[in-house]
């Protein structure tokens, strides 16, 4: 075989002795590379399945929340109507209270009125008492003028012979009197005495 030869194939097997270096290199490179990526997989893989739980979580706690929400709008609506309810109900206690009062302040009107008729009457009546007296006083003073009068006139018109005693005389005179106050009652008297 010849020198070139040789020479050649030396020169072709460090070629390829390097060429397989490189490869080598490059398959560890690759290898290394192969292992990080796996790595970053993993880490993305657990990364994600964190995600999943937390995502799982928070539609779990927005579930919760929506569910919350719906029970505060019932809540809500629920007291809106009790508070509607209290509020109609104060509004009538209000106008009963109202009404009450005008009915209270119109009855002490018409108890300030009865009180003034009453008074007025009583008014009346002491003026009709008085003049009931002043009647009874000047009838009383008139039937006495009048049976004087009458007395008078009768011891006048007596028999001068006949003088009675004053026994006698004073007999007749209280029967006449008597007998004329009996027949001088007035309406009025005789309705007291009724």
């Amino acid at each position: 075989m010849a020198r070139s030869e040789i020479d050649a194939l030396t020169m072709e097997i460090s070629r390829l002795r390097e060429a397989v270096t490189r490869a080598e290199a490059s398959k560890a490179a690759a290898d290394r590379e192969s292992t990080h990526c796996q790595i970053d997989v993993e880490q993305l893989r657990a990364q994600l399945d964190d995600n999943e739980a937390e995502l799982a979580r928070l539609k779990d706690q927005l579930a919760t929340e929506r569910e919350n929400s719906r029970n505060l709008r019932v809540l809500l609506q629920s007291s809106k109507e009790k508070e509607h309810v209290v509020a109609m109900d104060a509004q009538e206690k209000t106008n009963e209270i109202i009404l009450l009062r005008e009915r209270a302040v119109n009855a002490e009107e018409r108890a300030e009125s009865q009180q003034r008729e009453v008074e007025r009457l009583y008014e009346r009546l002491s003026e009709t008492e008085r003049e009931a007296t002043r009647l009874s006083r000047s009838l009383s003073t008139e039937r006495f003028e009048k049976e004087r009068m009458l007395s008078e006139i009768r011891l006048t018109n007596m028999p001068t012979p006949i003088r009675p005693s004053p026994y006698n005389a004073s007999i007749g005179t209280n029967r006449y009197v008597c007998h004329s106050m009996g027949r001088l009652r007035s309406p009025f008297q005789e309705r007291e005495d009724i």
